[in-house]
């Protein structure tokens, strides 16, 4: 039976001394979410914050949860991990998703939203040869290459583990044909669990042999704990308005987490990326209180 491991969540806007702090706690890992321009708590840059992560700690697991890897062009992309993968010792997990709820960050960027799910499709199989093949040819809509090689290779072999967020049929096609590992949100335990059956099923129609007992099942999961601090959702940063918050967000007590999470580790998730949906002031707080009384308790 898998251990079940947790990682917060680190902006990039705090204090190193706070992602370090996690590994004194027993979290597995940190996570880092990816948006240019959003309207909820302030984000630092994805992939300079994780390497300065790297530079802090000595075991965490560094997680993008998630990437929107096709906002940016997968060639510079791909050299950037690949670093922080060697700085990191080889504690990078690279999870993708393909974004979209902020519409205004796409064109900022240049990108037109509607193409993201295509570009995401190319992205993963230029990224995947860049680390594992030399003078790569690549005949794309969106991103030609010609004799390209990036070295070093990663310090991971072939490559990081690559984890596909989303919730979506788009998103388990992807985690069946590419992925190391699932990291949906903001669904139910049984949305959970038929995403898992799918993700099999899809493998075997692509020609996988996906072995699932070393697939990483993982979620990300949005928690408030209501015997530190009344949730008030005029002060979640993560716009529940948005996200029907009050249907999918793990919202209530110590005993109420421990058996919403034990719910989702019964359908088969081994790995939680928490954050949280607390005034950002309390969100330490909830950290230690997490590790300390909630985490021991789900098996």
């Amino acid at each position: 039976m898998a251990k079940i491991r947790y990682a917060a969540m680190w902006g990039g806007s705090g204090e190193l001394r706070e992602v370090g702090a996690l590994e004194e706690l027993g979290y597995a890992g940190t996570w880092f979410g990816d948006h240019v321009m959003t309207d909820m708590r302030p984000l630092g840059d994805i992939l300079t914050s994780m390497a300065a992560a790297a530079m802090v700690t000595k075991e965490l697991d560094l997680i993008s949860g998630v990437l929107l890897l096709p906002l940016r062009h997968p060639v510079p992309v791909t050299k950037a991990l690949t670093n922080i993968d060697h700085l990191s010792k080889g504690r990078l997990t690279v999870g993708v998703g393909v974004g979209g709820e902020y519409p205004a960050e796409w064109e900022a960027c240049g990108v037109p939203v509607r193409e993201r799910g295509a570009r995401m499709d190319e992205a993963l199989e230029v990224v995947t040869r860049l680390w594992t093949e030399e003078h790569v040819d690549h005949e794309g809509r969106f991103y030609p290459l010609r004799d390209v090689t990036l070295t070093p290779k990663p310090y991971q072999r072939p490559h990081p583990p690559i984890w596909l967020g989303g919730r979506r049929e788009a998103s388990q096609r992807r985690a069946a044909r590419y992925g190391a590992g699932w990291i949906p949100y903001l669904v139910t335990p049984e949305r959970y669990e038929a995403g898992l059956r799918s993700i099999e099923r899809y493998a075997d129609d692509c020609g996988r042999k996906l072995d699932m007992g070393s697939f990483t099942r993982a979620i990300l999961v949005f928690v408030g704990l209501t015997d530190l601090a009344e949730y008030d959702p005029s002060k979640d940063p993560t716009r529940p308005d948005r996200k029907k918050g009050s249907n999918y967000y793990l919202i209530g007590d110590t005993k109420e987490c421990i058996a919403r999470l034990q719910e989702f580790a019964t359908v088969g998730v081994e790995y939680f990326t928490i954050g949280w949906v607390c005034d950002p002031k309390e969100v330490q707080t909830h950290i230690r209180h997490f590790a300390e009384h909630v985490a021991p308790h789900v098996r």
